[in-house]
């Protein structure tokens, strides 16, 4: 099975690869840094890294928006990466949708505070099956007739 290709889409190159970094330990997935635009609309999850102290962080969300949708990535799914919590004053943790969906995690790369978060994210977004190992080898009935239905 080919491993799921998460990009990394950061502008600050030190950030990029300490985070990089950090997903590679985690294993099971190819982590790559973005590159180019045909990578984006390659991946199976962006992870779209934001400087939560920065100033103008919500226009720079835009501006990725606006560049994905431009080159045919606006469907990849993504999540937001609100990287320097801890400057901008904010608890790592998840914060999900309406849905009960992961949509923004709130880390320190540097730190690695709120990266164990990062993992919680990979196992809900790529779920892994079950290995046969834990499939019980209990024999199928061949008459149900008495059998009581499901809830």
């Amino acid at each position: 099975m080919a491993l799921k290709k998460i990009l990394v889409v950061e502008d600050n190159e030190d950030n990029r690869r300490i985070l990089v970094y950090r997903l590679k330990k985690i294993g099971q997935f190819d982590i790559r840094e973005a590159t180019n635009g045909q990578e984006a609309i390659d991946a199976d999850l962006l992870l779209h890294v934001i400087d939560a102290n920065h100033p103008e962080s919500a226009q720079q969300i835009d501006a990725v928006d606006a560049v994905l949708a431009e080159i045919g990535a606006a469907d990849v799914p993504r999540i937001h990466i609100l990287n320097k919590c801890d400057l901008a004053g904010l608890k790592p943790g998840i914060e999900r949708d309406e849905y009960g969906k992961i949509r923004t995690i709130r880390l320190s790369a540097l730190t690695g505070a709120g990266c164990e978060a990062i993992r919680q994210l990979f196992a809900e977004v790529f779920p892994s099956p079950v290995p046969a190992s834990f499939i019980p080898d209990v024999p199928v009935p061949t008459d149900t007739s008495d059998a009581a239905p499901c809830p």
